[in-house]
């Protein structure tokens, strides 16, 4: 039997990133980070609750040793072959999507109108997210040096902000968001 893939050995960036797509998503959905962000670095930032307008994150710090399980982990749920698993009989649905990266490249597996028991395959993918959430030690909140102030409806572009707290440039019907150590820019989102 093959060694499962291995996290890339320059860890630059995200390696994990574990997204849920609302079925009939709202303007607001598009700009809601990832569910869960692992890094090379094994640091991890979860998507947290929106506290008084704005979206926060926890991080999670993760030991290299669990890394390389959570790629085992990851290649016995066959994330390695970048795959969709879509149901075919549900229109407008759901959808987690997992990308991962190792020494090849990156692989995306989608799992369309995802289920809360499901087995087989499609279980081992939607029961992977949980194992990356509850890996390594809790870290605190997650505290971006920028965020991203979006207007929903359009009416006014993206804009970054510097520092750790634009509550003070929030306005009604803004979405105010972390932005994730990979994203520099609004084009990042």
């Amino acid at each position: 039997m093959d060694p499962p893939p291995r996290p890339p050995v320059e860890p630059v960036g995200a390696i994990v990133v574990v997204a849920r797509a609302q079925g009939l998503a709202t303007a607001v959905d598009r700009w809601t980070p990832p569910e869960v962000t692992l890094f090379g670095d094994g640091s991890a930032v979860l998507r947290g609750p929106v506290r008084d307008g704005m979206m926060t994150g926890r991080v999670r710090d993760i030991p290299a040793d669990r890394i390389r399980e959570l790629y085992r982990i990851a290649d016995r749920a066959g994330l390695f072959r970048g795959r969709v698993h879509d149901r075919g009989d549900i229109v407008d649905a759901g959808a987690l999507t997992v990308r991962i990266t190792d020494d090849h490249g990156s692989h995306e597996t989608v799992v369309v109108g995802p289920e809360a028991r499901e087995g087989g395959i499609r279980g081992r993918v939607l029961a992977f997210p949980g194992a990356v959430r509850d890996s390594g030690v809790d870290g605190g909140d997650y505290l971006p040096e920028r965020y991203a102030v979006v207007d929903p409806s359009g009416t006014r572009p993206c804009r970054v902000l510097e520092g750790s707290s634009p509550a003070e440039n929030q306005g009604a019907g803004l979405v105010i968001r972390p932005l994730l150590p990979n994203e520099r820019t609004c084009a990042d989102l």
